[in-house]
């Protein structure tokens, strides 16, 4: 007996829904990583996110829209089992012995092989505690309970491909009071050679008030290591 042309489409439907439940089922859920994954992640973000880095060619290139800058991150605290830890401090290139930032990071690595980067100010004059690689790495004696913890302000880092991580600060809860800001927002991008930074500042109505317009500030590695 011949079938008519349309049972013949419903059935050739429902062959192919068919095999895409199936397909679907079988792929599942994604598979948390490995303990061994997890460790190689951080290991990769803290080894990215470590040296001395500079915008200088961009810099030049627009003036107007990007300042000449210097980022530092080293590691502190290497005994502790909590970390790993960085000193992080960005300088203009014109006056490097007082940086205009001055930020401690904790990587933890989440059960879902994400890195989050938790964000810690510093007790009193942060220029304190400035180059801790030129003295013998104490910070004067800082700790981290004596930190002050920004909690609106983490990052949070996922692998995109093999070469680049890519995190931000979610929401407007990471305060800023500069040039009339109220919160900031900060999209980072990192590889083994650069890392992309865009921190940009808004008023509480959400308009724009300091940061560049044009894209982030492109850090290139200049060592692996802090300045020499």
């Amino acid at each position: 007996m011949n079938t008519s042309p349309c049972i013949r489409i419903v059935v050739i439907t429902m062959l192919i829904l068919s095999v895409i439940l199936v397909m679907g089922c079988q792929s599942g859920p994604k598979s948390p990583p490995t303990g061994k994954e997890r460790r190689e992640s951080i290991k990769t973000v803290t080894k990215w996110m470590t040296g001395t880095f500079r915008n200088r060619a961009q810099a030049r290139q627009s003036p107007g829209e990007y300042h000449d800058i210097r980022l530092v991150q080293v590691p502190i605290w290497t005994a502790r089992e909590d970390g790993p830890w960085l000193y992080v401090e960005q300088s203009h290139e014109d006056d490097l012995d007082r940086p205009y930032r001055q930020r401690i990071y904790r990587l933890v690595i989440q059960d879902d092989g994400r890195i989050e980067s938790q964000v810690f100010g510093m007790p009193g004059n942060p220029l304190d505690y400035t180059s801790p690689w030129r003295g013998n790495g104490s910070l004067g004696g800082l700790n981290p309970k004596s930190l002050v913890p920004r909690p609106g302000c983490h990052v949070v880092f996922e692998r995109v491909d093999g070469n680049t991580y890519t995190g931000g600060i979610d929401g407007t809860g990471c305060p800023s009071t500069l040039d009339g800001a109220s919160y900031l927002t900060s999209d980072v991008t990192l590889r083994a050679d650069r890392i992309l930074i865009w921190d940009r500042g808004y008023s509480a109505d959400g308009e724009q008030v300091w940061g560049s317009t044009a894209g982030p500030y492109i850090f290139k590695r200049q060592s692996r290591g802090a300045p020499e």
